[in-house]
């Protein structure tokens, strides 16, 4: 059976619009296809109902760790103004996505301001991408980074999602990765 060639599907959205949720829906709902999934997903941790961390799965394994904290305002190290992340973690995730190609679905959750203004975080994520070595790739995005990604990636497809429409934009993105791994 022929397959597509690689294609990029950017997930992106405000913050808290369910991009992540969105994104393991997806995967959850593909679980049972014979596709192989590598790379990060990074949810959230919930306290009462505010985000206080952010932790990260490898895909293959199944292993979590946590990624990032709330900044107390006091952070050195890998920081944004709001998260303070772990150095060990960050350069796991990167382990992680070194070796996530080749594969029929990479998922990178997410690339922000680390990556493409900083050339911190998951770096490894931006190389995995441009390798083109999978059929498809799943890529979280927030929309101020969408004209970065899109230079950087011009055929990529945008998903732009929201709570409201998740259902349907989990549907859109399955029939998209069917038709790009022909399952």
């Amino acid at each position: 059976m022929t397959r597509a060639p690689a294609k990029i599907l950017l997930i992106s959205g405000e913050i808290e619009s369910g991009k992540t949720t969105t994104l393991t829906k997806v995967l959850e709902r593909i679980s049972g296809l014979n596709i192989i999934v590598r790379g990060v997903l990074s949810p959230p941790v919930i306290m009462g109902q505010e985000k206080t961390a952010i932790n990260i799965l490898d895909l293959s394994t199944g292993e979590t760790r946590q990624l990032a904290i709330l900044n107390n305002g006091k952070a050195g190290g890998i920081h944004t103004k709001r998260w303070q992340f772990d150095e060990t973690v960050l350069a796991w995730g990167n382990e992680i996505l070194s070796r996530s190609v080749p594969c029929d679905l990479l998922v990178v959750d997410e690339l922000g301001p680390l990556e493409f203004n900083r050339n911190e975080g998951f770096v490894n994520g931006l190389k995995a991408i441009d390798s083109g070595q999978f059929h498809a790739a799943l890529v979280v995005v927030r929309p101020s980074l969408l004209e970065s990604a899109l230079q950087r990636w011009p055929g990529a497809e945008v998903f732009e999602v929201n709570r409201q429409a998740q259902a349907e934009y989990v549907k859109r993105i399955i029939t998209a990765i069917e038709n790009l791994v022909n399952v």
